[in-house]
């Protein structure tokens, strides 16, 4: 366990440096590095049971309704879009990422996880 961490096939000079710079020097300390944080995905959540605001991120799944894009001033945009499940709905709202509305004009449910901040869930 004390073996060095170019031992490994895919550790080259460079990345043996990055790593170095987290205080992972041997595959032993590779094997004791854990993530910061860890969220839970295993469990969907209605959006009418939502209490907000949340510190903790919390995941629903519901059926797109709407995707609004607008542009208030120069460099900003804004993309809003509703979705819905079976017990209510919720408006999701992104700022600077007008990629995204290619992306979710092409599927029809969605799955989301994230803190929430304001109460825009309205239940059914």
């Amino acid at each position: 366990m004390k073996t060095d961490l170019r031992e490994i096939k895919g550790i080259g000079i460079r990345k043996e440096k990055l790593l170095n710079r987290l205080g992972i020097f041997t595959i032993f300390d590779l094997l004791q590095y854990f993530p910061r944080t860890y969220e839970d995905r295993r469990y969907i959540s209605p959006m009418a049971t939502i209490s907000l605001p949340r510190t903790e991120p919390v995941l629903i799944c519901g059926y797109v309704q709407r995707i609004q894009e607008v542009h208030p001033r120069r460099g900003l945009s804004i993309l809003k879009v509703g979705i819905a499940d079976d017990s209510g709905e919720a408006e999701l709202i992104w700022f600077n990422q007008p990629f995204k509305k290619n992306y979710l004009q092409c599927i029809n449910s969605l799955r989301y996880s994230e803190k929430w901040k304001r109460h825009t869930v309205n239940a059914k």
